[in-house]
């Protein structure tokens, strides 16, 4: 797509869309706009994220082991969560997806630790166009129960990251998870999303923790109390190893995350995750036609 002013203009053209829907394309579509929204966060200033990894370090291979799941502590630093939070704050004030915090630098620079303790597990790992931050008020909850992957492939293959930015107890909507050698349905039924009673554990992390789990894994998050005094910020990542590619899992490319990239994906977020959280019909028309836009322009 070319600047936000040509780029309406496509889309009241092909959309025939509202005022309120040119305004959200008009917003989403300026990096300046997310620059003044949160100042103290860069957008699109780094676009690789791919540099080698170094070797060694408090990765330990195999620690997720049989429970399926592993937590690891310091990977971004208490000021930089804070940062982060701020930034998901400042989105939902503005009435945007809190995806949106993918535009963002520093949604993307715990890459390199978190590759490094997938890479520990799985060996060399895509990342895969799949995120979302979270942001859950008192008295509401997380995402129901679910798996990252509904099929066993033999062995593990995929993992779920989920970075902690508030601190997540039990009272403050933490993750919980069923560990696969509790799960009765892995690896033989895993369409189901029954939680066998007396099985879940909760994750509790203090910010800057992530939590990592094979994707196979039922897992959701739980309640926040009434009477916390922070909403929970969260965000996830998802990699897969390299060796085992599919189509229909779409891989990052690292070394090109410039800002219309990011959009790309935010929008192809948007429309995947509709059902599990709300998202305002425009900007879902925003999202559906950026996706269109790419899928025509890869035909050229």
């Amino acid at each position: 797509m070319g600047g936000s002013r040509e780029s309406g203009q496509v889309f009241g053209q092909v959309s025939g869309a509202g005022e309120e829907a040119r305004q959200v394309f008009e917003t989403v579509e300026d990096a300046g706009y997310f620059r003044t929204l949160v100042p103290e966060l860069a957008v699109a200033a780094q676009t690789r994220f791919d540099a080698t990894h170094r070797e060694g370090g408090p990765a330990t291979a195999g620690a997720a082991g049989v429970k399926g799941y592993l937590a690891r502590p310091g990977v971004v630093s208490t000021e930089r969560a804070r940062a982060m939070v701020r930034a998901v704050h400042a989105l939902h004030a503005a009435g945007l997806p809190t995806v949106f915090a993918y535009v963002y630098d520093a949604f993307w620079e715990p890459l390199a630790e978190v590759r490094l303790l997938a890479e520990a597990e799985l060996g060399p790992c895509d990342v895969l166009a799949d995120v979302w931050a979270f942001r859950v008020e008192p008295s509401s909850r997380g995402w129901t129960a679910h798996r990252g992957l509904s099929e066993f492939e033999g062995d593990r293959v995929m993992l779920n990251v989920w970075l902690a930015l508030t601190h997540a107890t039990v009272d403050t909507s933490c993750m919980f998870i069923v560990p696969l050698d509790r799960d009765p349905a892995y690896p033989g039924e895993l369409s189901s999303i029954r939680v066998p009673e007396g099985e879940a554990v909760a994750l509790e992390a203090l910010p800057g923790t992530a939590l990592a789990w094979d994707a196979n894994a039922l897992h959701w998050g739980g309640e926040m109390s009434a009477l916390a005094t922070e909403p929970r910020v969260s965000a996830t990542y998802t990699l897969r190893r390299s060796d085992r590619r599919r189509a229909d899992l779409p891989v990052l490319d690292l070394g090109a995350l410039d800002f219309r990239r990011r959009l790309d994906l935010i929008a192809g977020e948007l429309t995947k995750y509709a059902e599990m959280t709300k998202v305002a019909p425009a900007m879902l028309e925003w999202a559906r036609l950026t996706l269109l836009t790419r899928e025509m322009a890869a035909r050229l």
